[in-house]
């Protein structure tokens, strides 16, 4: 009796056991097909799962102004035997290590170019049968003086047949094989699919997510569609007899090219310096808001530079008070304040700056300050504003 009852407990674990081998089938075969990310795969392209050994690419990984590098690299492939794959600029791939972009595209070798910094990141796949450990990556660096399209080219081809790469041209191309003057490149209409697979190197990685930016040396996230907020304390100062004024600057900026960015500033004054004479005294304060172009000058690994210029609107209050046998008299007089400006952005942490910036403009018309009609003293013409504050760097998802 004891038997028979164990008999369907015993068949319907068999019916799990079978049910939940076929379901890993089915999904073995999914990951096996998976499509390649936006613009980190091309359609139709397969995941490498572990232990398959690199093919015969060389993987290009698309970042900003990389336009001159990659154009003479694709000129120095042209007629090897090696395939090019092409990753578009997309905000997610900027800063995914080459190892798993790699492995997703089943290539011996990729490239990413940092024209900003002068900079070739090169990684090179194990050799067959080595352990995956042996993999190598590398950062390439060329002087500034040096860093035209054609010598960073020539430097990453030179280290990739350091690796081992045979770049040497064919007689014939194989009319077969896609060539290097023009490259697979990803299709925008495949969808991320989630793999578990690693990387050549044996180390686990994610899928990238579409909201992690890329980011220069800086810091910053580079392209068009950022937006900067910067805030900090500062002083406005103006020969003329008026002492200077304490209070806040603050901006915000688009960028709207590369290296042009277009934005808003102001200055709030928190005291108002007073000005005195025999027939009594006033206290004066200016605020000034206005529209900015500022564009990059330099940009190094820890530090950045950028100029403008600008257009203000320029408030100044005058508030009188008179000695005896005076009247005191409250005046606000308005004015245009053009200007010029430049900043200095020192690197803290990621998404956090410190920005030193000074402005030199003039006002017209001239602020002035009149006791019983004689000028005691004035204001504006030329003037400064200086700032040391914090600036934070929005990156907008452009899909």
């Amino acid at each position: 009796m004891a038997r028979r009852w164990l008999i369907p407990p015993i068949l319907a674990a068999l019916l799990v056991l079978h049910s939940g081998a076929g379901l890993a089938q089915s999904a073995a075969g999914e990951a096996s097909t998976a499509s390649a990310t936006p613009d980190a795969e091309p359609t139709g392209a397969s995941v490498a799962p572990r232990g398959t050994p690199a093919g015969k690419v060389i993987l290009l990984v698309r970042t900003r102004d990389d336009e001159a590098v990659i154009t003479q690299l694709e000129a120095e492939l042209q007629a090897s035997a090696w395939e090019l794959v092409e990753i578009r600029l997309d905000s997610r791939f900027g800063q995914r290590p080459l190892s798993e972009l790699a492995a997703r595209n089943n290539a011996s070798a990729a490239l990413r170019v940092h024209a900003e910094r002068s900079e070739i990141e090169v990684w090179t796949a194990a050799p067959v049968g080595d352990e995956p450990t042996s993999a190598a990556s590398e950062t390439l660096r060329v002087d500034e003086d040096s860093s035209d399209g054609r010598v960073m080219a020539l430097r990453a081809t030179e280290a990739l047949r350091a690796r081992g790469l045979d770049l040497t041209p064919l007689s014939k191309p194989d009319s077969d094989e896609p060539s290097a003057s023009s490259p697979r490149i990803l299709g925008d209409d495949v969808e991320l699919q989630p793999v578990s697979a690693t990387d050549l190197t044996g180390a686990p990685f994610a899928p990238p997510t579409a909201d992690e930016p890329e980011r220069n040396a800086s810091g910053e996230p580079p392209g068009p569609g950022r937006v900067w907020l910067e805030a900090g304390p500062g002083a406005m100062l103006s020969p003329g007899g008026v002492g200077p004024l304490w209070g806040v600057t603050a901006g915000i900026r688009a960028d709207i090219a590369s290296g042009l960015s277009l934005g808003a500033s102001g200055f709030a004054p928190l005291n108002g310096p007073e000005v005195s004479a025999d027939e009594g005294s006033a206290t004066i304060a200016t605020w000034l808001l206005g529209v900015v172009v500022d564009t990059r000058l330099h940009s190094a690994s820890s530090w950045n530079a950028d100029a403008g210029v600008g257009l203000s609107w320029a408030r100044t209050r005058m508030d009188g008070n008179a000695t005896q046998g005076y009247v005191a008299d409250s005046e606000e007089v308005h004015a245009v304040a053009p200007s010029a400006r430049g900043a200095v952005h020192f690197k803290l942490a990621d998404s956090l700056l410190l920005v030193g910036r000074l402005t030199l403009g003039a006002t017209f018309p001239r602020f002035s300050v009149e006791f019983a009609e004689r000028e005691v003293a004035h204001f504006g013409r030329p003037f400064v504003t200086a700032m040391l504050g914090l600036e934070v760097p929005i990156a907008l998802n452009r899909r």
